[in-house]
C-alpha cells in the first residue's frame, strides 16, 4: 500500500506514505521524528516491533520525503493497532508531522491514508482514537464522532510509550510477549479525553 504525494512538495521529486516495515532503513529517521514530538518515546522498541510485524498489522505508516541527491527521511508518522472490542476495529495513535512541515495539511493526509489502509489492506470497518476534548471540533470536521458506548479494548496502545504520564489504561492490553512493557499505571486525566470513532468505507 503506497500513496504518492507529488503535489504536496513542489521542490520534492516525490513524497510518499509507506509501511515502515517495508523501509527498515528509515527506522532511525522515524525514531528521531517521534522523539522530537514526544521526548519520552521508547524508540528502542520500534525496531523490535517492526521486525516482529514484518507484514500487515499492527504497523506504523510513515510519510517519506524524497529529494534528488539527498537521503530519504521521515516527516510524518501514524501507528495502527488492533481492537479486540469492537471486532474489526483499528486504533490510531501517534500521529505527528515534522515541525518544519506543518501547515500543509499533511496530518489530514496521513489520517485519510491510515483509514484507507485499514479498510482496503486490512479489511477493517471502524476506526477509533483517543482525543482531548478540546480537539473534538477538529475531528468532527474529518467526519469522526464521539463513541458513546462503554469503551473499546485495544492491543498495544502506547506501546512506544510516547504519552508521558500514562503507560497504559483500562481497556488496553499488551501484545503477546510484551507484557512487561506495561506497568500498572493509568492515565489520571481521562475525563479530559474522549473516544472518537469513524466508520470506514472503501473509496
Amino acid at each position: 500500500m503506497l500513496m504518492i504525494l507529488n503535489d504536496v512538495y513542489p521542490n520534492s521529486i516525490m513524497s510518499k506514505i509507506s509501511c515502515l516495515h517495508s523501509r527498515p532503513d528509515l527506522i532511525a529517521s522515524c525514531s528521531s521524528l517521534l522523539l522530537s514530538v514526544w521526548p519520552f518515546t521508547k524508540t528502542e522498541r520500534l525496531q523490535l516491533l517492526e521486525k516482529e510485524n514484518c507484514t500487515g498489522f499492527p504497523c506504523s505508516l510513515v510519510l517519506i520525503d524524497q529529494k534528488e541527491n539527498q537521503p530519504d527521511y521521515v516527516i510524518g508518522h501514524i501507528r495502527l493497532a488492533p481492537c479486540l472490542e469492537p471486532p474489526e476495529g483499528v486504533y490510531l495513535e501517534a500521529l505527528c508531522i515534522d515541525q518544519t512541515q506543518t501547515g500543509r495539511g499533511l496530518g489530514v493526509k496521513m489520517m485519510k491514508h491510515a483509514e484507507e489502509y485499514a479498510v482496503t489492506a486490512l479489511g477493517l470497518k471502524q476506526a477509533f482514537l483517543w482525543s482531548a476534548t478540546s480537539m473534538r471540533g477538529y475531528y468532527s470536521k474529518l467526519m469522526w464522532q464521539e463513541y458513546t458506548k462503554f469503551g473499546i479494548t485495544t492491543v498495544g496502545g502506547n506501546i512506544l510509550g510516547q504519552y508521558n504520564g500514562a503507560t497504559t489504561w483500562r481497556g488496553n492490553v499488551p501484545p503477546t510477549g510484551w507484557e512487561s512493557a506495561y506497568e500498572e499505571c493509568y492515565h489520571e486525566d481521562m475525563k479530559d479525553y474522549l473516544i472518537m470513532t469513524k466508520y470506514l468505507k472503501k473509496n
